[in-house]
């Protein structure tokens, strides 16, 4: 149980700008075979807006969303993703009106995303840094495994 609601924050952590409310029912989680399963949920509307493409989606669904992590071989072997039953309904965009203020606006919102994810980064590596000074500061082995699956993926 307590497995299942620390998998449904991770997800959300990672997936959560693409799906909406996961719940730890919909998931399950088989620890020793490195197997999360994520079943039946629906997809944001705003999922795809950071990408500019012609059309939005007006309902998503997806059927199981199955990750696999291989502990015993973390170091080598890649994490997978199986997504089965992906349902999108989109519409296209009509609206071409080119309003300068709104692209001026979304410009400067990208450079800001940008320009923080710059500043997180030399925050992060400035604090590791430092860390790395102290004698006694060890990564401990969440970070380990999440920087691992994450490089595998």
């Amino acid at each position: 149980m307590v497995f299942a609601h620390l998998g449904a924050f991770f997800i959300d952590k990672f997936l959560g700008n693409y799906i909406e409310d996961i719940d730890s029912h919909q998931l399950k989680i088989s620890l020793w075979n490195g197997d999360i399963t994520l079943n039946n949920v629906y997809l944001k509307t705003s999922a795809l807006k950071d990408l500019n493409l012609p059309f939005d989606i007006e309902t998503g669904y997806l059927e199981k969303l199955k990750i696999h992590l291989p502990w015993k071989h973390l170091y080598v072997q890649p994490t997978k993703i199986e997504i089965e039953g992906l349902y999108i309904l989109l519409s296209r965009k009509t609206d071409v009106n080119y309003d300068p203020e709104k692209e001026e606006k979304d410009e400067y919102e990208k450079k800001m995303k940008q320009v923080e994810k710059v500043e997180q980064f030399r925050f992060e590596k400035e604090q590791y840094e430092n860390d790395a000074k102290s004698a006694d500061h060890k990564d401990t082995v969440v970070e380990r495994l999440q920087f691992y699956i994450l490089r595998n993926l």
